[in-house]
């Protein structure tokens, strides 16, 4: 008998296929497709395994989402188990207007997110910095930073927390929080997943890539969830909100377990943490929401824009190459501005 697995929360269920291979002639390697309906829906919640840099090859991804949604099927309970989506349902309008008038950007925090009782399963689940899986940066702009965007390397519960993030149900409360139609996760988790920081790191203040794969999807949402339990003021990594006109910080947000960080990602949601981590990891998932329709005004581009001024350069030629690149993505933003112009009209 097929294993199924809910569609939807309360009531209808659909059929599996009844092995790794039969999923392995359904899906689509490259729009991830299982019997031409996208991952990327409300219907189908439990959603590919991608992999950004190291995506595995869809027999992989197969197997993976066969035993899980198996597991899933045996359990017969709830989709949502790991966050509190009927209190957040209640005060979404609460919410909503917080969202809309905070400053310098859309954004909302809050820390009622988890359930009662994952705490420790998910702070024992989360990978330590000698993890195999981790992908680590070595540039200037996120240093000492690690993440890991695969799914299918993911441990357990931390794989289940972010599928319920990506579900149908959290999408439209998502959608009715930011006045946003639409919203889609990303399945590959392009730049997000897990993501963890070491002692004298720090992420310079950005704005985000706009456009998502093959320029087809339009970033609009960014999901922040910390993982630091006893985080203080002088373990610094404190996530900084700027206005970007008047270039100056204007919230600061610990990273405390639990907390949770909604913002709207544009042009102008310029975010990150200059001050350094003191004395441990500063752990986190992140997650980002798209759309296949453009907002209705100009919101980026596809590269990340550092803000020149955090840049650290040393000699003459160190300053040369940091001139050089700010007016290299002056330019690329401008001319990403005027293509949007055009196509507007």
């Amino acid at each position: 008998m097929a294993a199924r697995v809910c569609r939807d929360p309360v009531s209808t269920c659909a059929a599996l296929p009844k092995s790794p291979a039969a999923w392995g002639a359904k899906i689509d390697g490259t729009t991830r497709q299982v019997d031409g309906s996208p991952w990327v829906g409300r219907n189908i919640w439990l959603l590919s395994f991608g992999g950004g840099r190291r995506r595995p090859n869809a027999r992989t991804v197969a197997s993976e989402i066969w035993r899980r949604g198996e597991a899933l099927g045996r359990e017969r309970s709830v989709l949502i188990r790991m966050i509190r989506l009927e209190s957040l349902s209640r005060r979404v309008e609460d919410d909503a207007r917080s969202f809309r008038d905070a400053k310098p950007f859309p954004h909302l925090v809050f820390d009622d997110l988890l359930v009662d009782g994952v705490v420790t399963p998910i702070r024992t689940a989360f990978p330590r910095e000698g993890w195999d899986s981790w992908y680590r940066f070595e540039d200037k702009f996120q240093f000492k930073k690690h993440t890991c965007d695969r799914i299918d390397l993911i441990p357990e519960p931390l794989d289940r927390l972010i599928l319920e993030l990506n579900s149908g149900p959290f999408l439209s409360w998502l959608s009715r929080l930011t006045g946003i139609p639409g919203l889609l996760p990303d399945p590959w988790m392009m730049g997000g997943g897990l993501h963890s920081t070491g002692p004298g790191g720090f992420l310079l203040p950005h704005t985000d890539f706009h456009r998502g794969r093959d320029d087809q999807l339009y970033r609009r949402l960014n999901l922040l969830l910390y993982l630091n339990q006893r985080w203080g003021e002088d373990n610094g990594g404190a996530l900084e909100l700027w206005d970007k006109e008047k270039d100056c910080v204007v919230r600061e947000v610990l990273p405390e377990f639990g907390r949770c960080v909604v913002f709207q990602t544009d042009a102008h949601s310029m975010h990150g943490f200059s001050r350094p981590v003191v004395g441990r990891d500063r752990d986190s998932v992140a997650l980002y929401y798209y759309t296949t329709s453009p907002p209705g005004r100009f919101s980026g581009d596809g590269a990340t824009h550092w803000r020149g001024k955090s840049m650290v350069s040393q000699g003459f030629f160190g300053h040369v190459r940091q001139l050089a690149y700010r007016v290299c993505m002056a330019m690329s933003y401008r001319i990403s501005l005027l293509a949007w112009y055009v196509r507007s009209k």
